[in-house]
């Protein structure tokens, strides 16, 4: 359709290295202590609310999950007598297993066990009955909007926790 190709200049090139590493230490690390760690756990343990947080958080620290793979993770791919998590990663499809500690796997039940009480008069549809987590609103944690947005209610819940 166009004569010749489209010419984009050179403002959308790579930046040198050298300059994407001064970028990042100008903003500073970005770490998130023990303690600190700790204490949201803590606080996620008093309250109810952030019971599925907890699980997710614990699931990321315990078998490395991010925010997608754990909000995505399916009822068959943990195994809570064994204490075993067998989910292939998402990107690569690599098979994953991990050990779980005993407070994953107590924290997952407990999600659980929020989710039977929550949704005991109206179940959840077909495509949700086997995800884990479940937001409040009936919803997966992770999904896509109808614009193509990503929509990540696990990051919005643990920055305000954060916070």
């Amino acid at each position: 359709m166009l004569e010749k190709p489209v010419n984009y200049g050179g403002a959308f090139s790579v930046p040198p290295a050298r300059l994407r590493r001064r970028a990042l230490r100008a903003c500073g690390p970005r770490v998130i202590s023990a303690q600190q760690i700790r204490s949201m756990l803590e606080a996620c343990q008093k309250s109810p609310q952030l019971t599925n947080l907890r699980a997710m958080m614990l699931l990321g620290i315990n078998a490395g999950l991010n925010n997608a793979e754990a909000s995505r993770l399916r009822i068959g791919e943990i195994d809570l007598e064994a204490g075993v998590l067998d989910k292939p990663r998402d990107k690569t499809e690599e098979p994953r297993r991990a050990m779980l500690w005993p407070a994953t796997i107590e924290a997952i039940k407990a999600a659980l066990t929020r989710r039977e009480k929550l949704y005991k008069k109206r179940p959840l549809s077909d495509e949700l009955q086997q995800v884990v987590f479940v937001t409040k609103h009936r919803r997966p944690y992770t999904s896509t909007s109808s614009s193509g947005k990503p929509l990540d209610s696990v990051g919005l819940e643990f920055r305000s926790l954060a916070k």
